[in-house]
């Protein structure tokens, strides 16, 4: 479980993950800011940066009196990318997220909590 948790780690997900085989399934839950990033992680082919909502702030006369110091680095392979985006591509092209067709190519993953409770879409173009 360690490299899977790890991985998930480096592409954005803050909160504890549950070392159990269910933890692919969604078992350990996680904030929808930290899913986001580690779907931009795959958009960005693999390139994690953390999420960010103020990037710089300038008084009046210009100055900048912030200014967010974005860094970026390589978390997954290109190979890994390239697969994980195919299967999730495929989730919207002929799965369960049909819906989320939009006439361009679209990665995705659905999801579904017990008893049909909260039904859920992440992705990416």
């Amino acid at each position: 479980f360690d490299p899977v948790i790890k991985m998930a780690q480096n592409m954005g997900i803050k909160s504890k993950l549950l070392p159990t085989y269910s933890l692919a399934l969604g078992a350990s839950e996680v904030n929808l800011l930290e899913l986001t990033n580690a779907y931009a992680t795959l958009a960005a082919g693999g390139i994690y940066r953390e999420a960010h909502g103020i990037r710089r702030i300038t008084n009046g006369r210009g100055e900048v009196l912030y200014d967010t110091q974005i860094k970026s680095r390589r978390v997954v392979d290109q190979d890994s990318v390239a697969i994980a985006t195919w299967m999730m591509q495929n989730v919207v092209n002929s799965g369960t997220g049909q819906a989320a067709q939009i006439g361009r190519p679209v990665a995705g993953k659905t999801g579904t909590s017990e008893q049909a409770r909260d039904l859920w879409f992440i992705g990416f173009v």
